[in-house]
């Protein structure tokens, strides 16, 4: 799928590089490219850029674009065939069409819609993506035996929260909270306690208690809508609400998947509000704090706004919708302060959900669950988002939303045996809690059967074998993209320049330790590393790394080995290690697995961006294999490490082998060859004392215009092939026969 943004300056849709050089060529993809809902700007462009399917529905790609563009020669019949051949594919791999013209209709009333096989399936699915990320004295798992009573704490136990928000929403026909799933777990040998620990923010939008009027109370905010951004001139119409608690999430609501999955595409269109004249609106209110102090403020929408105090902008999310929630924690005066919400975008699916609340932050936390924990033998605490703050067409804070730190906090302060339960779709900010709790389960988005998983691993009826997908930050700060992720302001451009250095790649590179490393998870059993080798594949570049796994603990289990590779001495800005391969292997108390994994010549390589080629160079490469590629909290040890030399063989064209034996000369310690290397780099310093030497020794351009240089040097590249065979001889060649000319961007031999 295509996306909104233009890369490179240009419409995804329309880019023939991204969808056809890169995605049908070298990656090979033979599915069909369509557009994210309304990304396409021009059915022409778009079709000779390689997009196969415009969606919703063919505003651009359509008749009336493309057929006079056909007959006209601008798109050929080749680009509409390979089109409808994609299309048409696609219907037989997933059984819609077939040689009987019959298929099957994916909405067949005998296909059952809730079924034991699906449950099973969602239910494994969940148990293992569940990561274990801190275990402190070996809480985990609970002894059912011994638990007596278990309080269940949090906004995210219940109900169940079984997906994100946005196009990945899926409505559910039956699902198990955290709630749920542990009650059901211990039956009625235990008993578990449930409280909410903090209210919902809709309660909290309602208590706020908006005034229309600063000089006396009458409940209730002024919404004026306008036509302009500016809201300039006259309101369309101004009504009043009562509270700023307005809007639902469409997505999760049954009856509104059965309204879309009728509608035309016309009326999904006027729905959708794609082409109708923009609204713009206005929310008025006033706010009486009681006492000065610090307040928690909060709004919740997922498009473009202005939220200010007393004229003052609190939360500016004019240029771009940066978080579906977004909070603040600033002083009030005592006394009445005016609020005004200006909504600059306009909405889609109806009037889209709308809350905003003031409240101090002392008062979030229930007594009742600290009361709770007190009594109870452990805690789960259950935090994290929903549908509604974690979605799509915004981002979401890193921060967890509004009161679920403090309530960590608290809980963790009454109960020394807290875990801590997050459902996200990524990391989360844990500083405030992290060194006060005794475990910490990250469930991602568990699907319908969550609640029976998460039960199942805190009670040790499943070891947990999830590993981290991601590297989880300390601070927001630490992550390496973090400067380069919104637009530069004032612009609605973003320089990627963290280049190749994301990710844990960034980590490393940045000398910055994170809290949890990618890869990492714990498990409630050990395993050993042993008996590495690497052996040379028949292939050109390929190798076979292999090992020994064994579970040296007292429980069946399941571990992700990782195998890293990187080069010892790269002649390129490289990462210091790359993630090549993994393998699971489930292996009971005892149990010793051979594991092999497979690396190929992309294993070892760059990319050449002036080439627009992988490239390999001669040399060391070091294979890691173990667990997460940095440290962290509760690491076992890294595993066994081993050293191998891989042998590349040289690319075709003189010119690459003469820079791969210079490449190669420090490692090979050949006195011949770094020899000659230094009286390059001595001929280039006296000629042009002011030039780095990286520039006095740049052979690269040559390797990445090698057929260029072909053609326009033959000359040169013939000099450079007589060096290598000389050199290969065990001869040096005459350097007196070399004339070359340096500048900081080519190279020439000129003789």
């Amino acid at each position: 799928m295509d996306s909104y943004n233009l890369l490179n300056g240009e419409h995804t849709t329309q880019s023939y590089h991204l969808n056809v050089e890169i995605a049908k060529q070298q990656w090979g993809f033979d599915g069909v490219m369509m557009s994210d809902w309304t990304a396409t700007h021009d059915g022409v462009a778009a079709a000779n850029g390689g997009l196969d399917l415009e969606m919703p529905f063919g505003t651009y790609m359509n008749a009336k674009a493309l057929l006079p563009a056909v007959q006209a020669g601008t798109v050929t019949e080749p680009v509409i065939d390979d089109k409808i051949r994609r299309i048409l594919r696609e219907g037989y791999r997933f059984g819609w069409i077939g040689p009987d013209r019959l298929g099957h209709d994916p909405l067949d009333e005998t296909i059952p819609r809730y079924n034991q096989q699906g449950r099973l399936a969602a239910l494994q699915g969940a148990r293992e993506g569940i990561v274990l990320l801190k275990n402190q004295g070996g809480l985990l798992p609970l002894d059912p035996n011994k638990v007596k009573t278990i309080a269940v704490i949090g906004p995210d136990a219940f109900p169940a929260i079984p997906t994100a928000g946005g196009s990945g929403q899926v409505a559910t026909y039956s699902e198990v909270s955290v709630l749920t799933g542990i009650s059901d777990r211990m039956g009625v040998h235990a008993n578990v306690l449930y409280d909410s620990g903090i209210p919902r923010l809709s309660v909290l939008a309602i208590r706020t208690g908006f005034s229309q009027f600063a000089d006396r109370l009458v409940p209730g905010l002024t919404v004026e809508t306008f036509d302009n951004e500016n809201f300039e001139g006259k309101p369309l119409a101004t009504r009043t609400e009562r509270t700023a608690n307005t809007g639902q999430n469409a997505l999760g609501n049954p009856d509104m998947m059965e309204i879309l999955n009728s509608l035309t595409a016309d009326q999904l269109d006027a729905m959708m509000n794609v082409g109708g004249p923009p609204r713009f609106s206005r929310w008025t209110g006033y706010y009486t704090a009681r006492a000065a102090g610090s307040y928690l403020v909060f709004v919740e929408n997922q498009g473009k706004f202005r939220f200010t105090i007393d004229g003052q902008t609190v939360i500016d999310h004019v240029e771009i919708p940066k978080s579906a929630l977004a909070q603040r924690l600033l002083p009030l005066a005592a006394g009445t302060h005016k609020v005004v919400l200006e909504i600059l975008s306009p909405p889609q699916f109806g009037e889209g959900a709308l809350k905003i609340g003031i409240t101090q932050p002392e008062a979030l936390v229930n007594q009742s669950a600290i009361d709770m924990a007190k009594m109870a033998d452990a805690v789960i605490v259950a935090v994290g988002y929903n549908a509604d703050v974690e979605t799509e067409g915004a981002d979401r804070e890193f921060q967890l939303p509004p009161g679920q730190d403090t309530l960590i906090e608290q809980i963790a302060a009454a109960n020394p045996n807290t875990i801590v339960a997050v459902t996200a779709g990524g990391s989360v900010d844990a500083s405030h809690w992290i060194d006060h709790v005794a475990a910490l389960l990250h469930n991602w988005y568990p699907g319908q059967e969550g609640g029976t998983a998460l039960a199942e691993v805190v009670f040790g009826d499943v070891n947990p074998s999830g590993r981290l997908p991601i590297s989880w930050e300390r601070s927001l700060n630490d992550n390496p993209s973090y400067p380069y992720y919104y637009p530069t302001p004032g612009t609605l451009k973003v320089p990627y320049t963290d280049d190749i250095f994301v990710g844990y790649r960034g980590y490393e590179h940045n000398g910055v330790k994170p809290l949890y490393p990618f890869g990492y998870g714990l498990s409630y059993t050990s395993f050993k590393y042993s008996g590495l080798s690497i052996q040379r594949g028949t292939g050109q570049g390929e190798y076979t790394v292999s090992f020994d796994v064994t579970n040296t603990g007292s429980r069946a289990g399941a571990d992700v080995a990782q195998v890293y590779v990187g080069e010892d001495h790269p002649r390129v800005l490289r990462p210091v290690q790359e993630l090549k391969g993994f393998a699971r292997a489930t292996l009971d108390p005892g149990q010793t697995r051979h594991v092999t994994v497979p690396l190929n010549a992309r294993s070892f390589t760059w990319y050449d961006e002036k080439a627009a080629a992988w490239h390999a160079d001669a040399g060391s490469f070091t294979v890691h294999v173990g667990r997460p590629a940095t440290g962290g909290e509760d690491q076992p040890g890294r595993g066994d490490r081993a050293a191998g030399e891989v042998e590349r063989a040289a690319a075709r064209g003189s010119i690459r082998i003469f820079s791969a034996a210079l490449s190669a000369s420090t490692l090979l310690g050949d006195s011949r060859l770094t020899g000659l290397a230094r009286a390059i780099l001595r001929f280039g310093a006296q000629r042009f004392p002011n030039l780095p030497s990286s520039h006095c020794f740049d052979f690269l351009f040559l390797q990445r215009r090698a057929q260029e240089l072909h053609r326009k040097f033959a000359v040169a590249s013939e000099l450079d092939l007589n060096f290598i065979q000389r050199v290969s001889g065990g001869e040096i060649a005459d350097r007196g026969r070399l004339k070359m000319k340096f500048s900081s961007s080519r190279l020439t031999a000129t003789d």
